[in-house]
C-alpha cells in the first residue's frame, strides 16, 4: 500500500471513530427533562419557615442559605412573616401560615414545571418553626391542613407555653401563659393542642412516632402522615419549664441511626437536646442545627 492509500485509510478510520463517538457522547449536558435522573433535583420537600414572638423572617437567613448551598431548588424555601409578630396563634395559622403554604406549593410547582419536570415537586410541605411559631404551626398542621404537611420540626418551641412570656403584651404571648395551662376557657390554644388532665389528647396527631398513651393515638392514614421532631435547649432563657418544648409521640417510630455530628442528644423519642453553644434566638442559625434540620428533611421523610 502506497503512502497515499495509507493516508486515505487513516482518514476514513478517523471519520468512522468520530461519527461513532458523537452517537455515544452527548454534545451537551442533558437538561432536567432529558435524563432519567434529571428531575431528581425537584424531589426535596419544600420548606416553610415560621419565626417566633418578637422576631421576623430574618431568623431564617442562615438556614435558608445552608439549604440553598446544599442544592435546594429556587422556589422551595419560604420564610413567612407573622404580623403582628406577637399576635394570636390561631389567626397566624388560619391566615398567614395557610397563605404562605399555598404560595410555597405554587412556587415549587412552577419551579419544577419551568424545567420540564411537571409533577416532580412533592405535594406536601415541611414546616420548620421557632419558639412561639411552633404553636401556630402546630395549629396549621393538626387542625387546618394535616394532609398538606409531611414534617413539623420545632426549634426551642413553646409547645406547651412558657412562663417567661407572662405579663408581656400581645395575644400570642398571653396564649403561652402559663406553661401547661389546663384552663380551656382562658387558654383554648394550649388545651386544644395538648389536652387537659380531664380531656387528654394526642399531641402529635397523624404522627409517625409512638405515643406514651396508645389509647389516645391518632395514627397516620392514607392522606395524613406527619413526622414530628423537636430540638430544644436546656436551659433556655425563654422556654420555662424546659420540658414545654418536648412533644409526646415525636419521632419516626423506627430506629434512625443518627450520625454523631450534629451536637444533639435524643432524650426521648423524637426530642433532641442541643448540646452546642447557642442562645434561644440563635438556635435557628447555628450551623449544626442547620445541618441537622437539613439531614432530617432529606433522610427521614417518607
Amino acid at each position: 500500500m502506497d503512502n497515499g492509500n495509507v493516508r486515505l485509510t487513516v482518514i476514513l478510520i478517523a471519520i468512522v471513530m468520530i461519527v461513532g463517538l458523537t452517537q455515544i457522547v452527548p454534545s451537551r449536558d442533558p437538561g432536567p427533562s432529558e435524563s432519567a435522573n434529571g428531575c431528581s433535583q425537584f424531589s426535596p420537600t419544600p420548606v416553610l419557615f415560621v419565626h417566633g414572638s418578637g422576631l421576623s423572617p430574618d431568623s431564617w437567613q442562615e438556614m435558608i442559605r445552608h439549604f440553598q448551598s446544599s442544592g435546594y431548588p429556587e422556589g422551595y424555601l419560604l420564610a413567612v412573616e407573622l404580623e403582628p409578630n406577637d399576635g394570636d396563634n390561631i389567626r397566624a395559622a388560619e391566615e398567614l401560615i395557610k397563605n404562605a403554604a399555598q404560595q410555597l406549593e405554587s412556587a415549587a410547582e412552577t419551579a419544577s414545571g419551568r424545567s420540564g419536570c411537571d409533577g416532580a415537586a412533592p405535594d406536601r410541605i415541611a414546616i420548620v418553626a421557632h419558639s412561639m411559631g411552633s404553636v401556630s404551626s402546630r395549629w396549621y398542621a393538626t387542625v387546618i391542613a394535616p394532609e398538606n404537611v409531611s414534617a413539623l420540626i420545632t426549634l426551642a418551641g413553646s409547645n406547651h407555653g412558657t412562663d417567661e412570656l407572662c405579663g408581656f403584651s400581645g395575644e400570642g404571648n398571653a396564649q403561652m401563659c402559663p406553661a401547661f395551662s389546663d384552663d380551656e376557657q382562658r387558654n383554648h390554644v394550649q388545651t386544644e393542642l395538648n389536652g387537659t388532665p380531664s380531656r387528654p389528647t394526642d399531641e402529635t396527631p397523624y404522627g409517625r412516632g409512638l405515643d406514651g398513651d396508645p389509647s389516645l393515638s391518632v395514627r397516620p392514614d392514607a392522606e395524613r402522615r406527619i413526622l414530628y421532631v423537636t430540638v430544644y435547649l436546656d436551659p433556655d432563657r425563654w422556654i420555662r419549664p424546659t420540658e414545654s418544648a418536648l412533644l409526646d409521640g415525636a419521632g419516626t417510630g423506627t430506629e434512625t441511626n443518627l450520625p454523631d455530628v450534629y451536637g444533639v442528644v435524643e432524650t426521648t423519642s423524637g426530642n433532641y437536646r442541643f448540646t452546642g453553644d447557642s442562645t434561644h434566638d440563635g438556635l435557628p442559625e447555628h450551623p449544626q442545627v442547620c445541618q441537622f434540620v437539613h439531614y432530617i428533611l432529606t433522610n427521614w421523610i417518607d
